[in-house]
């Protein structure tokens, strides 16, 4: 059965790094073999470099043999037992040299030189230092092959570089003539092919785990750090190498062991070197990765906008075919009521009709917020009937799952805001607190006159003390911390999982509220659900209500109009309005057909046209028009919303403006006060 490892760290065959350490493995088997063949057959040089080196001990070189056949076999799925015998017996062979009666070395009696000496030490006997690094290898090994957790990768890792690390030091020690250790009075000196073979061990033990491991992936890996770090390689070895050199000089004048000097000195340059590199690596690492991060999420958000915008021209262009029908609809609604006698039984029906109608242009409306179509037109409003009116688009925006509470005071004061953008705040907080209600809950919409005191205001509100409207959405989600709430109007900053937010509802939020002179205050803590509560400055002046227009006497006229749009509905609909209040009409359904009329009729009091046609925009009509007929006044209609018509320059404070959909008595009555209008300007003249 293949080990865990072999399967999540290599799947697939060999990888580069398990070649490396299976080459690693077979130099390991070749030189424990040459050692344990050198006692064989009594040529120590096979088991030592040079008759002044001491040479590897037999038991030294089974335990390398072991080791290195496991290293070399062990990529391959069916030798995977192999790692775990061979670490278990040179685990077992270490542990027994680290004994006071070492069972092991009798094993050196078979051999001719058993019971030799070199110099004061014994021949065929292992060192203890060659035992501990051999129990760190067989750790090494054993890790690797028993557990695939990133913790064993880590330990295994770990083990193996300090395994090439004993084996690099003994062979620093041979190369520099002065072995370690070998004049020393009590521990025996490590043999040269054993440093040699633990070096080689070390590498392929290290490799074996994998770059994507530490410690390879602090050097070699793919993150910023480690790029920094391969960067400050080249500098920490020429430091280490100029150490060593300078360690070989001092050691010439003061007679001092030059290995042990240069190696310590080399080695502690390195390591205070690659210290100070790796604190440079990690916090300038932090600091890319931080910027990388930061530009992902503005993508991200570039990304999101471009999706809203994209909704909003849809939206827009779906608002301007629908409201062209619903003007339709409302206006021949109101042209049967007003045939119909107050008793006829069908005039309750026809009534219904142009209800549904409204219903549906507020729909629109909202539709429009919530795309952020609307350009700002403050009104004075009734909260209590805008949240009413919202109630059911509202239930089948949060579900079935939340209950929709509505708290609304009796008597409530007026405030003066966009309706859109109000039914746009109001949108995003119940869709916050829809989403902080995953598992369903309650959901509260409360209304009430308050009055906020400086002492109340202090520290608390951007805005001055007084009367106010308050609006509050309550939920009884997850709530929020301290942390998260003081970054809740933060443009971008959101919560909720990637994809799922744009992070600017609430910005959005604060910022209508705060243009309308009020502000929005939060309450929340982690388990027991959040309240936003919205401040709007009380008004003086009522409520308006457009149904009262309809009862307002509407003067008659005897100007000339020319009607203009590509919509046939909407020219009828002028036709009968007009003509039954005594204008004279003109109608065209494209701008050019309305130019040759006007070549024909010369003069004209009124052009009424459509603002997005084919050939021509309605304000370049209005341009052509005016050089034809300088006394024309221009009335404007649209379906469209504000922000589509906004960008065309259009909606200013002196142009007259009719948004569709309207019925006949807010026609009659726009295109009566915008010639009344020019009347006003040129007696004032």
């Amino acid at each position: 059965m293949q080990s865990s490892v072999g399967a999540s760290v290599f799947p697939g065959g060999l990888k580069p790094n398990r070649r490396i350490s299976a080459a690693c493995g077979a130099l390991v088997f070749l030189l424990g073999a040459a050692g344990l063949a050198g006692w064989l057959t009594g040529l120590r040089r096979l088991a030592s470099i040079s008759d002044d080196f001491i040479p590897m001990a037999p038991n030294t070189a089974v335990a390398f043999v072991l080791g290195g056949l496991a290293l070399a076999l062990g990529a391959h799925p069916r030798a995977a037992w192999l790692e775990r015998v061979a670490a278990i017996l040179v685990g077992l062979l270490a542990v027994l040299a680290l004994l006071p009666e070492n069972p092991a070395n009798r094993f050196a009696g078979l051999f001719s030189e058993a019971g030799g000496r070199f110099g004061r030490f014994p021949l065929g006997v292992m060192s203890p230092v060659t035992a501990v690094t051999f129990l760190l290898a067989s750790a090494s090994a054993g890790l690797r092959a028993w557990s695939s957790s990133p913790r064993a990768a880590l330990l295994a890792g770990l083990f193996g570089a300090m395994t090439a690390a004993v084996g690099l030091l003994t062979v620093l020690g041979y190369l520099y003539g002065t072995p370690l250790f070998q004049g020393g009075a009590t521990i025996i000196p490590l043999a040269a092919t054993t440093g040699f073979a633990f070096l080689a061990q070390g590498v392929g033990l290290t490799a074996a785990v994998g770059v994507e491991h530490p410690p390879l992936s602090w050097v070699f890996g793919s993150t910023t750090r480690a790029r920094l770090l391969r960067a400050f390689l080249p500098a920490a070895f020429g430091v280490a190498v100029a150490q060593t050199y300078l360690a070989l000089f001092a050691a010439t004048r003061t007679a001092s062991n030059p290995a042990v000097l240069a190696v310590l000195l080399g080695a502690g340059s390195l390591l205070v070197v690659a210290v100070v590199a790796d604190r440079i690596s990690k916090s300038t690492a932090e600091a890319l990765e931080k910027l990388e991060a930061e530009r992902r999420l503005l993508e991200e958000h570039m990304r999101q906008r471009q999706k809203m915008e994209a909704v909003g021209q849809l939206a827009g262009g779906v608002a301007h075919d629908f409201n062209n029908l619903l003007t339709a609809i409302l206006s021949f609604s109101a042209f049967v009521r007003q045939d119909l006698g107050e008793a006829h039984p069908s005039r309750a029906d026809i009534e219904e009709v142009e209800k549904a109608a409204r219903r549906a242009a507020d729909l629109t409306r909202q539709l429009l917020a919530f795309s952020r179509q609307q350009v700002s037109e403050p009104q004075v409003l009734d909260l209590n009937e805008l949240v009413r009116n919202m109630r059911k688009m509202l239930g089948r925006l949060i579900g079935e799952h939340i209950e929709l509470s509505l708290a609304l005071a009796d008597e409530l004061g007026s405030v003066k805001a966009d309706p859109g953008q109000l039914e746009q705040v109001l949108l995003n907080l119940v869709v916050n607190a829809r989403d902080a209600m995953p598992g369903g809950g309650k959901l509260t919409i409360e209304t009430a006159n308050v009055e906020l005191d400086e002492k109340y205001v202090r520290g608390r509100m951007g805005a001055p003390a007084g009367p106010y409207v308050m609006l509050a959405v309550s939920d009884t989600g997850i709530g929020m911390d301290e942390a998260t709430q003081s970054r809740l109007f933060e443009p971008f900053f959101t919560t909720k999982p990637r994809g799922k937010g744009t992070g600017l509802g609430l910005t959005v939020v604060q910022g209508i509220v705060k243009e309308a002179g009020g502000d929005v205050l939060v309450y929340s803590a982690p388990g027991k659900g959040t309240t936003f509560k919205v401040y709007f400055p009380r008004h003086a002046e009522e409520s308006h209500r457009p149904a009262e227009a309809a009862r307002v006497a509407i003067p008659r006229g005897s100007e000339r109009v020319l009607v203009v749009d590509d919509d046939a509905g909407i020219r009828a609909v002028a036709h009968r309005a007009l003509k039954k209040h005594g204008y004279r009409l003109l109608e065209a359904a494209r701008p050019s057909d309305a130019l040759k009329l006007l070549e024909a009729e010369r003069e004209i009091e009124l052009l009424l046209t459509d603002i997005i046609m084919p050939e021509m925009t309605g304000p370049e009509l209005a341009s052509r028009v005016r050089q034809a007929s300088p006394r024309a006044q221009v009335l404007f209609m649209s379906g469209y919303p504000g922000g589509a018509l906004a960008d065309r320059g259009v909606l200013d404070a002196s142009v007259a403006y009719l948004p569709k959909p309207f019925t006949p008595e807010q026609l009659a009555l726009k295109v009566r006060a915008v010639l009344d209008a020019r009347g006003e300007a040129a007696a004032a003249g």
